[in-house]
């Protein structure tokens, strides 16, 4: 048990007596399985990607290293990105995904 005013040393003996208390989600007592994934994983995270390649472009194509220079590329890079580099990056990020399902619980 703990008390009020406890210090961690104090409380890390506890932790494996509370912990099996929660190792379950609530969403599970609907049948319905939890997928943590990470959420600064580009791989998937469409737009991540596509920002990498506006990125990508920008560093390729900037010589004069000026905000106003920067700014326009960013929007060029932008531009470029297309309807099928979009499809490519969701498909991407779906396969990974399922990828991911496939390995089952993922553990940290």
């Amino acid at each position: 048990m703990w008390k009020q005013g406890m210090i961690i040393i104090e409380l890390l003996p506890n932790v494996g007596e509370e912990k099996h208390l929660y190792d379950s989600y609530k969403v599970e007592a609907f049948a319905h399985k939890v997928l943590r994934l990470s959420p600064y994983h580009c791989d998937l995270h469409p737009i991540k990607i596509i920002w990498s390649y506006v990125k990508r472009h920008v560093a390729r194509e900037n010589k004069t290293f000026k905000l106003n220079d920067v700014m326009d590329l960013t929007i060029q890079g932008i531009e470029k990105v297309s309807v099928r580099n979009w499809m490519n990056c969701i498909n991407h990020a779906t396969e990974k995904e399922k990828e991911m399902w496939g390995i089952g619980e993922l553990s940290y």
